[in-house]
């Protein structure tokens, strides 16, 4: 199936993916349509948790369990602390699939942006800031672009 199509948009992620179209002299951006097509593209993936930041990555610091000298009753011994392992090792596993959901709304992202847009996102660690900062800037554009004031 072809990724060209003459109504601007992409079936290489699935559904049919919007491209965002920048404003280019009087002719208005389509971020407003854009926006709402794409979240509908990300709710029915189930990506659009991670997409807003809700769904986070989230791994602990990995505390090993040891053992330390202590004094009971009177004489030294050696104690085993308690560690997090298999906390940690269960917090890697879900980032796991964290990482495989950021990745999936990453190029789902990338594959409907044009190579200018591309440069506001492409230090991102995460499509959560991606999205926040294509938000932001079209935000304002599209406010200026109507007239309206921005608070």
């Amino acid at each position: 199936m072809s990724t060209e199509t003459d109504d601007r948009s992409t079936y290489a992620a699935g559904p049919k993916v919007p491209n965002l179209v920048r404003a280019k002299g009087n002719e208005p951006s389509n971020f407003h349509t854009w926006k709402l097509q794409l979240k509908a593209v990300y709710q029915e993936k189930k990506l659009w948790d991670v997409v807003t930041g809700k769904e986070k990555s989230n791994i602990p610091v990995l505390v090993k369990s040891k053992t330390i000298p202590v004094q009971i009753d009177g004489v030294m011994r050696e104690a085993k602390t308690i560690g997090n392992e298999a906390e940690y090792a269960q917090a890697v596993a879900d980032n796991d699939a964290w990482v495989q959901k950021d990745r999936s709304a990453w190029r789902i992202l990338l594959s409907c942006l044009d190579a200018d847009s591309i440069t506001y996102v492409d230090d991102c660690p995460t499509t959560a800031i991606a999205w926040s900062r294509l938000f932001s800037y079209f935000s304002a554009i599209s406010s200026r672009e109507s007239g309206a004031i921005l608070y």
